[in-house]
């Protein structure tokens, strides 16, 4: 479990799944609230944070676990996250 005191040091992954003109979309962000507000989404009402991950994991490690929940959630890929930054 992540405390509130760790959160900063995380990775979120998120699901939103009307992202894309009814196309759903999985992302990756250490800044939640910036990177919803970017794409024109709210958190508990266009999408929904899926994991939490530390950020003492490689990138490679998170933008793997992203590419996971989007074949599980038959979307495309987008861009690796470790690729990204």
């Amino acid at each position: 479990m992540i405390s509130t005191l760790n959160v900063k040091e995380c990775y979120f992954v998120y699901h939103a799944p009307f992202a894309n003109k009814n196309k759903g979309k999985v992302g990756c962000t250490k800044r939640p609230r910036k990177r919803l507000a970017e794409q024109g989404l709210k958190l508990g009402h266009d999408c929904e944070i899926l994991i939490a991950i530390s950020s003492k994991l490689p990138a490679k490690v998170v933008g793997d676990v992203e590419f996971l929940l989007a074949e599980y959630f038959n979307y495309a890929r987008s861009q690796h996250y470790a690729i990204g930054r």
